[in-house]
């Protein structure tokens, strides 16, 4: 899996890909989804288009979770390969 900066650089975008379930999905220009839960949103305006910076703190978060899930699938199968690239 890439490395958080790969994400987040500078000139990077994100852009909205769908709402479903009191969250948010978006797409980071390199093509990984990640959610933005209404919980965590508060009053803010979340635009179409957006630097993908402002989106850190959700990008790091999923992206966590899924090397995770990574790691634990990788334990029950023995499989280490990166999947995400």
């Amino acid at each position: 899996m890439k490395a958080l900066v790969e994400y987040v650089k500078e000139g990077k975008t994100v852009k909205f890909a769908y709402y479903r379930e009191n969250t948010l999905w978006y797409e980071t220009d390199c093509g990984f989804i990640f959610p933005v839960p209404l919980s965590d949103t508060g009053t803010a305006t979340f635009p179409a288009n957006d630097k993908a910076i402002m989106f850190m703190r959700w990008i790091r978060k999923y992206r966590d979770e899924m090397i995770k899930e990574e790691d634990l699938r990788n334990v029950f199968t023995g499989n280490d390969e990166d999947l995400c690239g």
